[in-house]
């Protein structure tokens, strides 16, 4: 068991309410934590990440199991992707695996990286592998970056492989590009402003969350209310803050990283989280076509090279 961590309140069904239900795998043993540390001052109001832990009953001494941590997407979370599935019942390397559901409600990419930091200071002694599904290869590359400050923590990691990810604003195609642009002239991010403009802009957030709420109801997002779609746009914006097109490539020792990338995108047209390896890492294009589908079309593809690297 996770020493200082607070179980979350599930229904008869095994669905967490963080603002919308979830549904957790039948198949993986699942239960859900939450960090029990006092919250910093800059993260209050802030709602805690409910992160799924599994834990095999017959895995080896707790200092030998590898853990295994699977980042979600841009409202796309393991489980709709079935890629926890397919690497907790195909490989027994894994003793523990680790994730959360997509972000759709209120919350912070620095808060999340916090947390993350405060869950793995806490489960000593074990190998780390990485899958980082899109904004989830910006996460691990972040978290990564966070933490090699602590040697002893940081030299647990030995894999990182990226699933069509974009690390920085530029890895975008320019119509993205602008995306990210407007989500944060709506928000108003990093400016001072008054009440009556937090109003506005807060009123024009919901005027546009509700004119493109069909879309996202019909695409593969995990947000279905205006404030799931807001959580989950803000969230996507500031994990590509404009500070992330500093991070120095090639500058993560020690790690294996592999990046994939899709032979047609018209969202991620750099998809090449490796460069971030001290050892240059290496890169793999896929036949296919970055859409809503794309995995599902291309599962055996897909699930292959994931056996292959993490298996």
């Amino acid at each position: 068991m996770v020493p200082r961590m607070l179980s979350v309140a599930a229904d008869s069904r095994g669905l967490t309410r963080h603002g919308s239900s979830v549904e957790l795998s039948r198949s993986i043993p699942y239960r859900e934590l939450l960090v029990d540390e006092p919250i910093p001052a800059r993260f209050a109001g802030l709602l805690r990440t409910p992160f799924r832990i599994a834990e095999r009953s017959t895995a080896p001494a707790a200092d030998d199991r590898q853990l295994l941590i699977i980042f979600p997407g841009f409202g796309v979370s393991a489980s709709q992707l079935q890629v926890d599935e397919l690497l907790w019942n195909s490989s027994r390397r894994y003793g523990c695996l680790i994730t959360h559901a997509a972000i759709n409600y209120r919350t912070s990419h620095a808060f999340l990286l916090w947390q993350y930091q405060q869950l793995l200071r806490r489960l000593p002694g074990r190998s780390i592998c990485m899958l980082g599904i899109s904004l989830g290869g910006t996460t691990a590359v972040q978290l990564l970056f966070a933490l090699r400050g602590e040697a002893a923590l940081y030299r647990r990691f030995s894999k990182l492989v990226t699933l069509l990810s974009a690390v920085t604003p530029a890895d975008f195609a320019p119509r993205w590009q602008k995306n990210l642009r407007l989500i944060r002239e709506l928000r108003g991010d990093d400016r001072p402003a008054g009440e009556l403009t937090r109003l506005i802009r807060g009123s024009v957030l919901r005027v546009v969350a509700s004119a493109i709420r069909k879309n996202v109801q019909r695409s593969c997002l995990e947000a279905d209310s205006c404030d799931e779609i807001i959580a989950s746009f803000t969230h996507f914006a500031q994990a590509y803050e404009p500070h992330t097109q500093a991070l120095p490539t090639g500058s993560l020792p020690g790690l294996d990283i592999v990046s994939v990338g899709l032979a047609r995108d018209g969202m991620v047209v750099q998809a090449r989280a490796h460069r971030y390896a001290a050892d240059g890492g290496k890169h793999v294009v896929l036949c296919g076509e970055h859409t809503p589908s794309f995995y599902s079309r291309s599962k055996d593809e897909f699930d292959q090279l994931l056996l292959r690297e993490l298996g």
